[in-house]
């Protein structure tokens, strides 16, 4: 049996949701040998198998190299965000109509449950497992979710998600439920650049990044020959949210098509560096433009090597020797984004949400 599951899309300027056809969700059986679904091309960084719940093997991939690329590229961003290295399901995210089969096999009444983890990752060294259920942070009970009782609705499951994120920002003990026993555990959350990288279950091509969540879906992740692929879209988008190119679009700041082709470049050119810091090949990851029918930007990483080299990249001198140490030199200015090939940067503007993580501002 099949359930439609319910995944919220965004983009720059709408919200839409679209329901698919995903797997049962069946009693928690943790898949730990993931080497069937490891890429040929995987870097030491990915060589590791990640736990997760059956038929989950695409979240755990994601959030393995989206946690890696936002935790050790750190260095780079001005704002940071805890990140504890899991992926959460809802019961919101589920039709009406198949609630109650989905509680009937994990208990997402109770809570969020856990359908996947980065080994490594601060849930992982705290003990927490797939198939785990959230039931409090810090001694304070998760909210329940709103709204059960009537339809989907994309909005209301996409506050959901961020919701319970912001409380696990702040997370030094957390009870889960655990084959019906409770039990409490503690955990240190990492620094980590701002950005909540999410996979939705869609048919269509596409990544995107709305200034605070990275957006891809199976369409794309499918035609995907590698982990240095996907990190090069995961990237390329988280330096969108980073260098806070969604507000610059939505002000209007941003009109001609070279200003575009400029805000491209700059996102290249951090997320090249991001891919390299964190053991990825962005000369690797950019075979996948062509075939996925993706625009190649003006700071063009065509494949000419598969070693991760900085020099590799056409935008050598700026990745090899002047490439700035942190993302405020990659920020626009009042004259406009600054050119990928210029090798220095101006200082500008911020980038959106800078309140959201005091914790970590540098």
């Amino acid at each position: 049996m099949r359930f439609q599951v319910s995944f919220l899309l965004l983009s720059s300027l709408t919200i839409t949701s679209a329901i698919i056809p995903t797997a049962l969700v069946a009693a928690p059986n943790l898949i730990a040998d993931g080497a069937k679904d490891r890429p040929a091309h995987s870097s030491s960084a990915t060589s590791l198998p990640d736990p997760y719940l059956e038929g989950r093997a695409e979240d755990a991939r994601v959030a393995r190299i989206s946690y890696r690329l936002t935790t050790v590229g750190a260095k780079r961003c001005l704002m940071l965000e805890p990140n504890i290295g899991l992926v959460l399901q809802h019961l919101s995210q589920f039709e009406q109509k198949d609630r109650a089969e989905i509680i009937a096999a994990l208990p997402l009444d109770r809570g969020p449950g856990v359908i996947a983890i980065v080994l490594g990752g601060p849930a992982a060294e705290a003990g927490i497992h797939p198939g785990d259920i959230l039931l409090d942070v810090n001694g304070v009970p998760i909210p329940s979710e709103p709204g059960l009782s009537q339809p989907f609705d994309a909005g209301r499951a996409h506050r959901r998600n961020d919701t319970v994120t912001d409380l696990l920002e702040k997370a030094r003990m957390i009870t889960v439920l655990r084959e019906g026993a409770a039990r409490t555990l503690t955990i240190a959350p990492v620094p980590a650049c701002l950005s909540r990288v999410h996979l939705a279950r869609s048919g269509q091509r596409n990544a995107f990044a709305d200034g605070r969540h990275v957006f891809l879906t199976t369409g794309i992740l499918a035609l995907l020959r590698n982990d240095h692929e996907l990190a090069f879209f995961i990237a390329h988008e988280m330096a969108h949210n980073i260098l806070g190119h969604a507000a610059a679009m939505r002000s209007g700041a941003v009109e001609s098509r070279k200003a575009v082709r400029q805000i491209e470049s700059t996102a290249d050119l951090l997320a090249g560096n991001l891919m390299i810091d964190s053991g990825y090949d962005p000369v690797v990851g950019a075979a996948a433009l062509k075939r996925v029918g993706a625009p190649i930007s003006a700071c063009d990483c065509s494949p000419s090597t598969s070693q991760p080299r900085r020099e590799s990249l056409p935008c050598a001198r700026s990745l090899n020797g002047d490439a700035p140490n942190d993302a405020t030199q990659l920020l626009p200015d009042s004259r406009g984004p600054p050119r990928c090939d210029t090798g220095r940067y101006s200082r500008g503007v911020r980038p959106p949400y800078q309140a959201a993580s005091s914790r970590y501002r540098r």
